[in-house]
């Protein structure tokens, strides 16, 4: 039986469903250049939509994500974004690993930090099957 997604919320830069039957929250990043203020608008529809609907798991695509975070966006990422999550109650973070290699490391050094770390367990796929496998392997 597929379960029903839900769009929650859809711009040209970012798609949110919900996945109410396995409490996952599942983003997709489309392939288009954004700066600062518009990323942070986008991540944090993210953070409102697991504060909303209360997701154990998230599944990121970031595949086609072409967003390098500063550290003042990882910092900012840390201390405003991360609490989200945590109130939301999310346990576990799965991302669809980006192809622009900027990106990708910028990700990983956002979710390496100490806060991100206490809060969930994050896992890196390269593709959606595989990362929500592993999402819903452990209940």
């Amino acid at each position: 039986m597929h379960s029903m997604k839900k769009i929650l919320y859809e711009s040209r830069f970012l798609s949110i469903a919900f996945d109410e039957a396995n409490a996952m929250l599942i983003l997709h990043w489309q392939e288009q250049i954004m700066d600062v203020e518009e990323f942070e608008v986008e991540v944090h529809q993210i953070g409102e939509a697991a504060l909303a609907h209360r997701p154990l798991r998230l599944l990121g695509n970031a595949q086609l994500l072409q967003f390098t975070m500063s550290p003042d966006i990882q910092q900012w990422h840390d201390t405003t974004i991360i609490p989200m999550y945590k109130a939301a109650g999310v346990v576990r973070l799965a991302i669809v690993v980006s192809e622009d290699i900027f990106s990708q490391v910028s990700i990983e050094q956002t979710l390496e930090s100490e806060n991100a770390q206490s809060a969930f367990l994050t896992e890196y796929f390269d593709s959606d099957e595989s990362a929500e496998k592993w999402l819903l392997s452990h209940q």
